[in-house]
C-alpha cells in the first residue's frame, strides 16, 4: 500500500520544520533512506546540520496516484505543522482553562 508520511525536524532547519513525502514501498524503508542521508535534499541538509528526523504521521492510501495527490495537497497548504502531532503536543492550549475557586 502506498503511504504519505510527515517527518518532524528537530530542531528546525532555518524555516523548515517538516518534510512531507510519499512512497509506494513502505514507510520504514523510506525513513531508513532519509536517515542514511539518501532521501530528499531537505532531509540531507537537516542531517548535516545535526537535526533529528522523527516520523510524525503517516496516511495509507489505495493507489500511488492518491498518495501523490495527498502529498501535493499537504505541501501546497504550507501548514504542515497543523497535521503534526508532535507540534500539536508542544503548542496546544488546553481546551478548558481551569478557573480559580474562591
Amino acid at each position: 500500500m502506498p503511504h504519505v508520511y510527515l517527518i518532524h525536524l528537530s530542531p528546525a532547519l532555518a524555516h523548515a520544520k517538516h518534510y512531507c513525502g510519499s512512497t509506494p514501498n513502505g514507510v520504514r524503508k523510506r525513513m531508513a533512506k532519509h536517515k542514511a542521508g539518501h532521501g530528499a535534499r531537505l532531509t540531507q541538509a537537516a542531517l548535516e546540520a545535526g537535526c533529528q528526523l522523527r516520523l510524525a504521521r503517516t496516511w495509507e492510501l489505495d493507489t500511488s496516484h492518491d498518495a501523490r495527490v495527498l502529498e501535493r495537497t499537504l505541501k501546497n497548504n504550507h501548514r504542515l505543522a497543523d497535521f503534526c502531532p508532535i507540534c500539536r503536543r508542544i503548542t496546544r492550549e488546553p481546551i478548558i482553562k481551569a478557573r480559580e475557586v474562591i
